[in-house]
């Protein structure tokens, strides 16, 4: 009668005590059974002696994905704590979300940087490049608005906010009554 060989039992797994029972290998206790005489020789035993199950792979965790563009994105929010605060839109394709949501400002910084990183740049040098060309695009769009608020003053137009502190200002007080 072949013995149940080493091979036979998965690796780490030994006998625990857990109680009052000894747990082991099926194909132990089925041994132990055919010594004692106690159960007959089951039909699978010869089968399982002569070609045993594969041994359980304990395969680690796999890596996890990392994208250069997670770093960047990581390092301009670093040092833009404010940018935490912008929503990003999460269905992209809904028409209700405004264009200015569809795009955070991160993504805006590190797609342009990665475009300078991809044509040699270095990747903080490129960070000052694409700062420097968002600076200037800000003051661009700065005096836009002064320029559209002017023209619109020149116009006779008057400001959508009411332009009256008094008034806000009683809003304001009024509002926080309410809210107690």
């Amino acid at each position: 009668m072949p013995l149940v060989k080493r091979w036979h039992v998965p690796r780490g797994l030994r006998p625990t005590l857990t109680g009052r029972k000894v747990r082991t290998t099926l194909m132990s206790r089925v041994e132990r059974q055919q010594r004692g005489n106690v159960a007959p020789r089951p039909l699978w035993f010869d089968a399982a002696l002569a070609h045993p199950p594969p041994p359980k792979f304990q395969l680690d965790r796999p890596p996890d994905l990392a994208f250069p563009e997670d770093e960047l994105r990581r390092e301009w929010l670093r040092r833009n704590p404010a940018a935490t605060m912008v929503p990003k839109a999460l269905f992209l394709e809904e028409a209700s979300v405004p264009d200015e949501l569809r795009r955070h400002p991160a993504d805006a910084f590190v797609e342009r940087q990665m475009e300078l990183i991809e044509e040699g740049t270095a990747p903080e040098e490129a960070y000052r490049i694409v700062a420097a060309e968002q600076e200037r695009e800000g003051d661009v769009r700065a005096l836009e608005e002064r320029t559209a608020r002017g023209v619109a003053a020149a116009l006779g137009a008057e400001p959508a906010d009411g332009g009256d502190e008094s008034e806000m200002r009683g809003q304001t007080l009024l509002l926080r009554r309410f809210a107690e």
